[in-house]
């Protein structure tokens, strides 16, 4: 999650320990730790995957980055409907175990530890861009956490925004 100097400090957010997430139609995967820099009207985001509960048998890392647009109040009291898109979506196998997950995302070159560009062909449970260039969700945002929507199986459709909020909020980190 690089950061040049010339733009303003984004708002940081971390899942303050290892969190179990339902990600829709995929692989069973559920062990994660999820990373959220903000700025005004983009995102940067990076979730990695874990092979165990206690988040210390490294998978892989999807990092994605796009515009994000507020839509306007959600659908739950203390939310907001925000569109997020992924302009870029990169992954990284962290393990073997995890390059025998991710390896058949794209044809050939996959190494553990090196970061491709899987943004047109998509991977696992992301679509690629062009059937699927944006997230439909819902945000609760405080001055010490966000807590984006609970998944569903199509949030590519404005239809698919979720209802209800993670039962996990990710903290603010400070600089």
């Amino acid at each position: 999650l690089a950061q040049s100097a010339a733009e303003p400090t984004p708002r940081h957010y971390r899942t303050a320990a290892c969190d179990s997430l339902a990600l829709g139609p995929g692989p069973e995967i559920s062990h994660i730790i999820r990373d959220y820099l903000v700025w005004p009207g983009r995102h940067s985001t990076r979730y990695s995957f874990f092979a165990d509960a206690a988040c210390s048998l490294p998978l892989f890392t999807f990092q994605l980055s796009g515009a994000s647009q507020d839509r306007g109040p959600g659908p739950q009291a203390g939310t907001r409907a925000v569109d997020v898109g992924f302009d870029r979506v990169l992954v990284t196998a962290d393990s073997l175990q995890g390059l025998a997950m991710v390896g058949g995302c794209l044809p050939r070159g996959w190494e553990v530890g090196v970061q491709r560009d899987v943004t047109a062909a998509g991977c696992l449970f992301l679509k690629p861009k062009q059937a699927c260039g944006r997230d439909h969700d819902i945000l609760a945002v405080t001055e010490t956490a966000m807590t984006p929507g609970f998944r569903t199986n199509n949030m590519c459709a404005p239809e698919g925004r979720p209802t209800r909020l993670q039962s996990a909020p990710a903290v603010r980190v400070q600089w």
